[in-house]
């Protein structure tokens, strides 16, 4: 069993967190849904620790504090006829890349690169399902700094970003960034760069558990981190909330897989800090061409965790999740 704890208000997901009254002062504006994700049977386990929250005693970005150039970022393009892949660049790019198929940017997190263990499996997976651009993104020269350096590197790394997509002449609505952790601050980066110079948005932004740390608590203004406002279409998937992951629903939709944090399979933080913030990714990748991860909405979160929900709609959680959802 997995639970997101959703408060819907139109298209957007505010979190809240277990116990917690709501008060609405406009009940007609407001419907609480509570969703259930059926995945594996999985249990539903508590919020973050008082142990693991230390973390968010980090301060507020600071993008003074960004020393990124854009030869820091290499983009290499994958497609279903050439599996083995190639390096462009941004002159090279509308020469080599296929406009007119869906395009798909994967951004990994802090002190990753391109050989993270989740870009293969998921290209892997999209060219199972039809014809696709793959490119994966790598600006570990400016992503593997000290944490304050690489979260304030988020602000440029999206802003060269965003003008290679612009300079390869790529469709915006055939464009989707999926990106985790730190990455999911530098995607969101692109889409406001993106929507200030061409007046268009990006199709969608998928956010694998994106970065708390330096981000939220104190939280930042919504200039200077990924907003639902970023793309057309906005999806999180949180499961590491209040240690690496950022606690509050920040989407279009925002799913909390097993609660958001520790994760069923996972150890203790002591023993593996990464495991729970990892598989967001893991759960997106198995969701590509699966069937499997559906949605429920309930009216409450007993219901919820009590599987009393008489609801009989469904929605498809990750790759496939409706627009309107």
């Amino acid at each position: 069993l997995v639970c997101a704890v959703c408060v819907w208000y139109k298209k957007d997901c505010y979190t809240f967190p277990i116990g917690t009254h709501i008060v609405m002062k406009d009940i007609q504006k407001w419907i609480v849904f509570i969703i259930v994700l059926i995945i594996d049977c999985l249990n539903v386990t508590s919020f973050p620790s008082e142990k693991i929250v230390h973390i968010y005693n980090i301060p507020p970005v600071d993008y003074s504090k960004a020393d990124a150039v854009e030869s820091d970022i290499t983009y290499q393009l994958f497609t279903n006829k050439n599996i083995s892949g190639v390096y462009v660049t941004k002159e090279s790019a509308p020469n080599i890349v296929n406009i007119d198929i869906p395009t798909k940017f994967v951004i990994h997190g802090w002190l990753s690169n391109e050989t993270t263990y989740w870009y293969g499996p998921y290209r892997d997976e999209c060219f199972k399902k039809g014809d696709y651009n793959i490119i994966y993104i790598d600006w570990s020269k400016a992503g593997s700094k000290e944490f304050y350096v690489s979260a304030a590197n988020c602000k440029p790394i999206g802003g060269y970003i965003a003008d290679f997509i612009i300079s390869a002449k790529l469709k915006l609505d055939k464009v989707h960034i999926i990106a985790h952790s730190l990455g999911s601050q530098v995607a969101g980066f692109i889409g406001k760069r993106i929507y200030e110079e061409t007046g268009s948005k990006l199709a969608r932004i998928t956010c694998t558990d994106p970065a708390g740390p330096a981000f939220e608590n104190p939280k930042v203004n919504d200039t200077d981190r990924v907003t639902s406002a970023d793309a057309e279409f906005v999806d999180v998937i949180h499961t590491d909330i209040g240690h690496y992951g950022y606690i509050e629903a920040i989407g279009h939709v925002d799913f909390y897989p097993n609660g958001g944090t520790l994760q069923p399979g996972c150890p203790s933080y002591e023993e593996d800090e990464n495991c729970s913030h990892a598989r967001s990714n893991l759960y997106f990748i198995e969701s590509v061409n699966s069937d499997k991860f559906l949605a429920t909405p309930c009216s409450s979160y007993e219901t919820c965790i009590d599987r009393e929900s008489n609801n009989k709609e469904k929605i498809i959680f990750g790759e496939n999740v409706p627009k309107t959802a």
